[in-house]
């Protein structure tokens, strides 16, 4: 068994999500877990989760490797899980009340009232990657593409010198870390790239 992610709570507890199905809130003060919420099914491979978000006061987002969105209040009640895609999820990626999310090389939206948009993007490989300011959503992929995103619109891309393993956003800029251990600082109005 292993975690495939985490994402903090706030500055004292964070969750996890494992192969054992669950995911778990821990608590940094005590060293131990304080909640668990689990998917109800039968725990098989299909159920293990890879990524684990929190909503905030909204509750809990996990995604399993069958594809399913799984989502939970903080309390762990009112669980529910609707499976929308036969390729895999990657990037899983809470926007305001929205959650963004990636399958294949397509890029999707789920509404606060669960409806699911799709989000024309120039990725023609896998897009394994998100995140996101307060203006922009970033993705990219395997074709070393990255993309900004306004109002649901790709507005603009960029060719990265390699796959990105991670990316952050803030205000002003895009951080990635590529496969080739550079570490490129992006400006998010025109995506010019600064190797750092």
């Amino acid at each position: 068994m292993g975690i495939y992610d985490l994402c903090w709570v706030d500055d004292s507890s964070l969750l996890t999500c494992s192969a054992d199905n669950l995911v778990k809130k821990w608590s940094l003060d005590s060293d131990t877990a304080v909640k668990e919420y689990d998917q109800v099914e039968k725990r098989d491979i299909p159920r293990q989760l890879f990524t684990v978000r929190s909503l905030g006061d909204e509750g809990v987002l996990a995604v399993n490797l069958s594809g399913d969105i799984c989502r939970w209040a903080n309390d762990g009640s009112d669980f529910s899980s609707k499976q929308r895609h036969k390729d895999l999820l990657g990037a899983l990626l809470p926007v305001g009340k929205a959650i963004w999310y990636t399958s294949e090389n397509s890029i999707f939206r789920v509404s606060e009232d669960h409806q699911i948009v799709h989000i024309p993007a120039s990725h023609k490989q896998t897009c394994d990657r998100l995140s996101a300011n307060s203006w922009a959503v970033f993705s990219s992929g395997f074709d070393k593409l990255l993309c900004r995103f306004e109002d649901e619109k790709e507005v603009q891309q960029v060719t990265l010198p390699n796959k990105a393993l991670c990316m952050s956003a803030d205000e002003n800029h895009v951080y990635v870390l590529t496969f080739s251990s550079d570490l490129l600082i992006i400006d998010g109005r025109n995506l010019s790239i600064k190797l750092n």
